[in-house]
């Protein structure tokens, strides 16, 4: 059996990258939906947070190849599911 992974943003990216690969992602492929106001992955309304689960998407959406985690060297692969509370996050 394959192990699970997520693509999510690393440590210190700045908002501005943050929000290009949200940009991004939710432009090609990825369900930005629960990342809107009022949805289950809107809180916290923090860019790492919002990037992580629309790159994450978008990996699974494309991929999930290292590669289509990259986003300009801002994400990475990890192999921990970091859904929280009813925000889910897609794994492969």
């Amino acid at each position: 059996m394959l192990q699970e992974k997520w693509c999510i943003a690393k440590n210190g990216t700045s908002d501005d990258l943050l929000q290009s690969n949200i940009d991004y992602a939710c432009a090609n492929g990825a369900d930005c939906g629960p990342i809107q106001v009022h949805q289950v992955c809107y809180l916290p309304n923090k860019y790492f947070n919002h990037a992580s689960f629309a790159m994450n998407s978008y990996f699974h959406t494309v991929g999930s190849v290292p590669e289509n985690c990259d986003f300009n060297n801002s994400g990475r692969v990890v192999f921990f599911d970091p859904s929280y509370d009813a925000c889910i996050y897609p794994s492969s």
